[in-house]
């Protein structure tokens, strides 16, 4: 490679001396033109000194000394000058929708649009990670992974090489609510896509030798997130903010602990206690009518009967009762993973609207924490804060990787924006700004038939209100400063703060000290002695 390398320059440097050779030779000819009587001095003789020049010989040719150019203009000057007006706000409508039931009792969603031969299905059974038993961490996650891998008629191979023959796509996926199944194509191929997806949907085998690969391959992922500054941040924070009986207080895709208990029997329970289709709702998008549902997806599910198992009961957890910081030792990192926070609200909590409005002013894209310490202390690439919200009470969280010499003196920044906010009332300029950036997004989220089915499947996954898309930005629109200070002092309590920190503990210990109690984690969130 070092010798491709040397080789490389050597000949970039032959070509451009002999370019440079060539120049030389046009410059000289054209004074030579001018001046045909004499004869160019020789390079060896124009080096010496006058006082020791050849005698009879001419001096060098004076160099050509050209006026400077006068400084261009843009045509366009004037009107770059001035920022142009913005003009009349587009404006956009939720799709709409129909629902109706299948003979199943199945509820469909569904938001026809011919404008593109395109269409999206989505199977959503309103059951997730919160359903993990405990000790079980990861099981919803493995079951959805594992329902394309091999039904009691194909083979993982099969299913996939019929999705891409028909140039389709076919994915399933888990979170902490919902387990999903989607299939997507060109409307003159869904009638033999949707066949195979119906085979995933109601008979996955769960196979031993398929489980057993999928598991192996996980375990592998699980013992490279030991060497990820920002996977391990987020683990223990989860584990010091929900606790360890808490279905949010692991990883969702389980543990090197939890991931070999799991087996073909409780993967087949899973599925078999929360598949039911008064557990689950059909998304249906793009250029597909109801008849079209009716005709093509209804006779596939019509042997899907039963009702599903109640799913376990979670409480909301309490803050911690005084701000904490866990520190994770990653000797000689460079850089800190932090995250700062405490619980936060449910999805279809009243104060979800105003209490994104507040966030955005905080954490959102380039706004307090990203100004403060990216663009002004340059201590950061980026800094956010959200609220993760679910059926139940997800976590608020401040997130960031900094620099290893500025870490405790950016938990320090970041807990004088948190207070700001709770005391001083926001500008309205940029309280405007926050409610026009969530506002004027909230257009893209429904760009493309796929959007539009994940959109359909939240209103049935949290159980909201039919209209709630369409009171979406009236709401955001209405929030107030007031709003946003109360918000502020309702959700962001120093107080309770849970500080994680994964860095160097020699460096960092006794400065993150002086902020509050530390606490040391090993990799899996347990306490250090």
């Amino acid at each position: 490679m070092t010798m491709a390398k040397n080789m490389t320059n050597d000949v970039f440097h032959s070509r451009f001396f002999r370019l440079a050779t060539l120049g030389c030779s046009i410059v000289a000819g054209a004074c030579a033109a001018a001046t045909p009587e004499t004869t160019a001095t020789p390079a060896s003789m124009a080096a010496l000194p006058p006082e020791l020049e050849v005698k009879g010989k001419a001096p060098p040719p004076t160099p050509t000394v050209h006026e400077r150019l006068s400084e261009r203009v843009s045509p366009d000057a004037d009107f770059r000058a001035e920022r142009p007006k913005a003009g009349a706000e587009a404006a956009f409508s939720i799709p709409k929708v129909k629902r109706f039931k299948l003979s199943s009792g199945l509820p469909v969603i569904l938001a026809s649009d011919n404008k593109l031969p395109l269409v999206n299905v989505q199977l959503v059974v309103k059951t997730g990670g919160l359903a993990d038993p405990t000790g079980y961490a990861g099981l919803a996650d493995l079951a959805a992974d594992m329902l394309d891998e091999g039904t009691a008629t194909r083979s993982a191979l099969q299913i996939s090489a019929e999705i891409e023959q028909l140039g389709a796509s076919l994915s399933t996926g888990a979170d902490w609510d919902y387990t999903s199944i989607n299939v997507s194509g060109l409307t003159e191929v869904m009638a033999r896509a949707l066949p195979v997806w119906a085979d995933v949907v109601l008979n996955p085998a769960f196979a031993d030798n398929e489980v057993d690969r999928v598991k192996e391959n996980r375990m592998a992922g699980l013992e490279r997130r030991k060497d990820s500054p920002p996977a391990l941040a987020a683990l223990v924070f989860a584990r010091s903010v929900f606790g360890e009986k808490h279905p949010l207080g692991w990883p969702q895709d389980g543990t090197q602990q939890t991931l070999p208990k799991i087996s073909s029997k409780e993967l087949k329970a899973f599925h078999a206690d929360y598949f039911k289709p008064d557990n689950a709702v059909l998304v249906v998008a793009g250029d597909m009518d109801e008849a079209g549902v009716r005709a093509l997806i209804e006779p596939l599910l019509k042997t899907w009967k039963g009702k599903a198992k109640k799913p376990r009961t979670v409480a909301n957890v309490k803050p911690l009762a005084k701000p904490t910081i866990f520190l994770v030792d990653k000797v000689g990192a460079p850089q800190s993973s932090l995250r700062i926070g405490l619980p936060g609200l449910p999805r279809k909590h009243p104060d979800y609207y105003k209490a994104r409005v507040m966030n955005e002013i905080l954490g959102g894209s380039f706004r307090r924490l990203s100004l403060n310490l990216r663009e002004q202390k340059g201590w950061t690439y980026g800094v956010y804060s959200r609220f993760n919200t679910n059926k139940i009470p997800g976590s608020w969280v401040i997130s960031g990787e900094f620099v290893a010499d500025k870490t405790a003196l950016s938990v320090d920044e970041i807990l004088k924006e948190v207070n700001t906010i709770r005391d001083v009332d926001v500008p309205d300029v940029e309280l405007q700004e926050a409610k026009d950036a969530l506002v004027r997004a909230f257009p893209a989220f429904f760009a493309t038939t796929k959007q539009v089915a994940g959109q359909m499947a939240g209103l049935a996954m949290f159980d909201l209100p039919i209209n709630e898309l369409e009171s979406y930005q009236k709401k955001m629109s209405a929030v107030s400063v007031k709003d946003v200070k109360a918000m502020a002092q309702k959700y962001l309590q120093p107080e309770h703060l849970a500080i994680v920190v994964v860095g160097d503990r020699a460096s960092n210990q006794e400065a993150l000290g002086k902020i509050a109690n530390v606490q040391l984690r090993d990799t899996e969130g347990n306490p250090v002695k």
